[in-house]
C-alpha cells in the first residue's frame, strides 16, 4: 500500500462538505492508496455519510467510529493504528484536494527520498471554487537537505499537516502519536 490518507471527521455532512471531501479523495490519481475516516462521535449525521461511502467503495474507504469524542488528536491516532501505507497523508473533512495532489507527492518523495513531502494551498469559501487566497506552507529555508538550522525552524513553524505526505516509519518507528482531547488545526 502507497498511502494512507486519514480524515477525522466530527459534525460536517451538512452543506455536503463531507461528502465534497470524500469525493475529492476518491478522484486521486493513485491506485494503491486507502482512506480512513474516523468518526469522532459526531452528533449530526456524518456517521451515516461515512457508512454510506464504505458501502459504495469498499476496497477504498474504511470507517472507524470513535466511541467516545477523542478530538483531532484521538481521531487522527485511531486512523494511523489503522493505516498500512508506506506514507500517512492527513486531510481535514472539510477540505478537498486536486486528483494529482497525492500522486505530486508520493514522487516528489520517490525521486528525493524525503521523509516528509508538502505543497502549497489555496483558501476559499465556496466548495469548488479553484481561485482563492494561496497560502505558502513552508518557507524556502526550510527546503533542501535538513540541517540543525532547518530542523529547528520546522519544529518552530511546521506549516499545515493538509497537504502533506509522512514516510510511515516516522509515527511508528519513533513512538509518535498525537495529544488526545485537545482541539488544534
Amino acid at each position: 500500500m502507497q498511502l494512507s490518507i486519514i480524515v477525522p471527521v466530527y459534525n460536517m455532512a451538512s452543506g455536503g462538505k463531507l461528502k465534497f471531501c470524500l469525493d475529492s479523495l476518491l478522484k486521486q490519481k493513485l491506485a494503491d492508496y486507502e482512506i480512513i475516516t474516523v468518526d469522532d462521535k459526531s452528533t449530526d449525521n456524518s456517521l451515516e455519510v461515512l457508512r454510506e461511502y464504505e458501502a459504495k467503495y469498499p476496497e477504498k474507504i474504511k470507517v472507524v467510529a470513535s466511541p467516545e469524542n477523542r478530538r483531532q488528536g484521538g481521531a487522527k491516532n485511531l486512523g494511523l493504528a489503522q493505516a498500512k501505507g508506506d506514507f500517512i497523508g492527513f486531510v481535514d473533512s472539510d477540505d478537498w484536494v486536486s486528483a494529482d495532489m497525492f500522486s505530486k507527492l508520493l514522487e516528489k518523495a520517490v525521486i528525493t527520498g524525503a521523509d516528509i513531502v508538502g505543497c502549497d494551498y489555496l483558501i476559499t469559501d465556496e466548495l469548488g471554487k479553484e481561485e482563492g487566497r494561496s497560502i505558502q506552507n513552508n518557507y524556502a529555508s526550510q527546503t533542501g537537505e535538513l540541517d540543525d538550522a532547518k530542523y529547528r525552524e520546522l519544529i518552530l513553524t511546521p506549516g499545515s499537516m493538509v497537504i502533506k505526505i509522512y514516510r510511515r516509519e516516522l509515527f511508528f518507528d519513533h513512538g509518535i502519536v498525537f495529544p488526545e482531547k485537545m482541539f488544534y488545526g
